[in-house]
């Protein structure tokens, strides 16, 4: 299917096998997986280049995030904490601020969700697991 987004895991098999599960049967996603522990995962992505990148943020291995993001800024990261089911999505998506005024905006426009008041998400199919 020539319409599908490239999506990378990476993480160790349990981390894979419980993500994949839950995105098993969407069937826009080509799902490609890497171990945290492979070597020049930076490097492995830019080759891959990925739509989106999954991974365990418990992983050995997370330091891949920001030199990835710096050479791709537009693409979705997808931090997994699969202990207590969430999630970080992270961006170098980019805001024009020109004054502080333009910050606080930004913030109150609520571009990153409250603490106090988490986004309301379904249950992933991983937190049975």
């Amino acid at each position: 299917m020539e319409d599908q987004w490239r999506v990378v895991l990476v993480g160790d098999s349990v981390f894979q096998d419980a993500v994949t599960t839950s995105l098993r049967g969407v069937k826009s996603l080509r799902l490609e997986m890497l171990g945290s522990d492979s070597p020049d995962l930076a490097e492995q992505l830019s080759r891959l280049r990925p739509d989106a990148v999954i991974f365990d943020l418990y992983a050995p291995h997370v330091d891949f995030v920001l030199p990835f993001l710096r050479t791709r800024p537009n693409h979705l990261v997808i931090g997994v904490d699969l202990k207590n089911s969430k999630v970080n999505v992270l961006s170098c998506q980019q805001f024009a601020v020109m004054l502080g005024s333009d910050l606080a905006n930004l913030v109150q426009k609520n571009i990153f969700p409250h603490p106090a008041r988490p986004l309301a998400l379904k249950t992933p199919a991983w937190s049975n697991v």
